[in-house]
């Protein structure tokens, strides 16, 4: 049975008939010898070693008779479906009577391949031509004539992006620039194409345009100069094939996700409010070479005319007024600003400091400085105050530092202390109270942008460090030193010591290296110090020294409902983080619980969570 009953005759055995029901595949296509000796080459080493010319010539003839076979007949239609089917680029759409997206397949191009496989080439594979250069320069050779050959346009070629669209292009082949002017810059209205189905892309125009659709699938060109773009305002791209078709049979549609050209229409100006395209560009034109006092209006006004505009937020006007531009209401100066002296650098803005705040001096008072004086303002409050020991006056004479809140971190840290107890007979510990405690880091920027700051900075920097060291009494004994922390409505002169801090600068800080100006005297006389613009404070420890008997909030409870839940009506003193405060205390005359009405249940008839709600509406503060 089977190979046991030809024990001495294997080289009788032949190929074919080795398909189901008989049929031959005419495989291998090449046969050797079974004499051949073992790791012998079939030849000598000719130009390449191991006779690579011979298998050069075998693979050849192996693929040769494959491309003729059948199923080499099946591989190269189903390359040529694929290539219909792949993405249509806009270097595809530039090349005459080219329905195949990715050019033809050819069984040459395989055969060509194999053919200079061994010297290291690359041929492509899509193409009339599989010799064409991909790069921008255009030679394979180096020869003119044999190089325009090679490089010649053909039809049905692969479209190579590099060779066939250019960096600097022309507005008309231009698809962006075409996309703007058909989608974005004129209203459209819809076509018969529209219809999403295979049947619709097939006939491109309807039920009655099938026998053109067809033709036009295979062959023809789109709209707009060949780019693909579709004139139907619903679609943006539209192309024969791709992968919308169904082997290649069909187009390939790429469709908008909102159309934002119906700004005429009634309904959609009701939902939406819009400037057109010519709006935009009209009020970009009137921009143009304008002053401060001759801007923009408020566009909000040509997209409602005549009546409060409902979709759109009111802000505050900062370009005018005690909200207006912020480089003026906070004092912090615009180096990049017109009318300045650029001649010397030593006499810089030629109008003083242009941070105010940066080069407010150190000043001493037992309140900061009335709010009459808006040389300190600044985004949020940011100031700290150092006690003077020796002050007999009983509110605390202060030396203040203000700097300006370019503010890195912030962190506020609490805790408490708990002594564990273990008792005979019991495993679990017991903990008794044993303290509390907190601490606050922080970290900022300072940057000088004028000469006039750099000194100012330092000399508050320097006041800063040196409240670290302590003081001395008129007799002689050593003294800590007391600070006020105010931080935005967080901190509000809040007593206590500094155990640290860190200065450093960063990398990309430029350094005054105090070079004289070749002016001299003009200069004004300014002198500075070797230091860095840009310096940062880390590692900031601040211990806050309550000035109250720190212990749980005291707030008070009424409104008892039917559950026995009730709701806070007045909230204690708020100081941990300070809602309440001297002269800024949000909570005066309502504590935000008051006027508040407790309902008697916790559900209404028609089952709402009231309890949920009252949480909700004290979270944003409605009474």
């Amino acid at each position: 049975m089977g190979l046991l009953d030809l024990t001495t005759d294997l080289k009788s055995l032949r190929y074919g008939q080795d398909r189901i029901g008989g049929g031959d595949s005419r495989e291998p296509f090449i046969t050797k010898s079974i004499d051949s000796t073992p790791g012998d080459t079939g030849g000598p080493d000719f130009l390449l070693r191991a006779n690579t010319l011979q298998h050069v010539g075998d693979d050849l003839s192996r693929m040769g008779k494959f491309m003729i076979s059948p199923k080499g007949l099946q591989f190269a239609a189903k390359q040529n479906i694929l290539s219909r089917t792949s993405v249509k680029i806009q270097s595809s759409s530039d090349v005459s009577f080219n329905p195949i997206n990715d050019g033809v397949y050819l069984p040459t191009s395989t055969l060509a391949q194999l053919a200079v496989g061994s010297a290291g080439s690359h041929l492509l594979k899509q193409g009339i031509n599989p010799f064409k250069n991909t790069s921008q320069s255009g030679a394979n050779t180096g020869i003119g004539l044999l190089d325009n050959i090679l490089n010649a346009e053909l039809p049905l070629e692969q479209p190579i992006y590099v060779k066939r669209v250019n960096n600097k292009q022309l507005p008309e082949t231009n698809r962006l620039v075409n996309l703007v002017g058909a989608k974005i810059g004129v209203a459209q209205t819809d076509s018969n194409n529209s219809i999403d189905t295979f049947l619709g892309s097939l006939t491109g125009g309807g039920i009655k345009g099938f026998g053109g659709g067809l033709l036009n699938n295979l062959f023809g060109k789109n709209s707009n100069s060949g780019l693909g773009i579709n004139d139907n305002q619903q679609e943006i791209l539209r192309y024969n094939g791709g992968p919308g078709s169904i082997l290649g049979v069909g187009q390939t549609t790429i469709r908008r996700a909102t159309n934002t050209q119906l700004y005429d229409n009634e309904e959609f100006k009701k939902e939406f409010k819009l400037l057109n395209y010519s709006g935009i560009v009209s009020a970009a034109d009137s921009k143009v070479g304008k002053s401060k006092d001759q801007i923009l209006p408020d566009f909000r006004t040509s997209l409602d005319p005549g009546k409060p505009n409902s979709l759109i937020s009111t802000t505050i006007d900062y370009q005018s007024g005690a909200n207006g531009n912020f480089e003026e209401r906070v004092n912090i100066g615009n180096p990049g600003r017109r009318n300045k002296n650029l001649s010397n650098y030593n006499i810089g803005t030629g109008t003083g400091p242009l941070d105010k705040l940066n080069a407010l001096p150190l000043y001493q008072s037992t309140n900061v400085i009335n709010a009459g004086n808006n040389i300190k303002n600044d985004f949020i409050k940011f100031r700290i105050g150092i006690l003077d020991n020796n002050a007999n006056n009983p509110e605390g004479l202060k030396r203040y530092i203000h700097f300006r809140a370019f503010i890195d971190s912030f962190s506020d840290n609490y805790s408490a202390q708990w002594g564990e107890e273990k008792f005979m007979g019991r495993a679990e510990s017991f903990f008794r109270y044993g303290g509390f405690g907190r601490s606050i880091s922080m970290g900022w920027t300072l940057a000088a942008q004028s000469i006039d700051e750099l000194i100012p900075m330092y000399q508050k920097l320097n006041y800063l460090a040196s409240s670290l060291a302590p003081d001395y009494s008129s007799n002689g004994y050593m003294q800590g030193n007391i600070a006020y922390l105010t931080f935005g409505g967080y901190c509000y002169e809040q007593p206590g010591i500094i155990t640290g801090l860190n200065l450093s600068y960063p990398k990309e800080s430029p350094f005054e290296i105090d070079v004289d100006s070749e002016t001299g005297a003009n200069d004004g006389g300014k002198k500075t110090k070797e230091l860095p613009m840009i310096m940062t404070v880390t590692g900031f420890e601040f211990k806050p020294i309550h000035n109250f008997v720190p212990r749980i909030q005291q707030n008070t409870f009424e409104g008892l409902t039917e559950n026995g839940s009730t709701f806070v009506s007045a909230w204690g003193d708020e100081r941990y983080i300070a809602l309440r405060n001297k002269n800024g205390n949000n909570y005066d005359g309502n504590n935000g619980s008051e006027n508040f009405t407790i309902p008697s249940s916790t559900t209404n008839q028609e089952g709402t969570d009231l309890v949920g709600d009252v949480f909700t509406k004290k979270a944003k503060g409605i009474n």
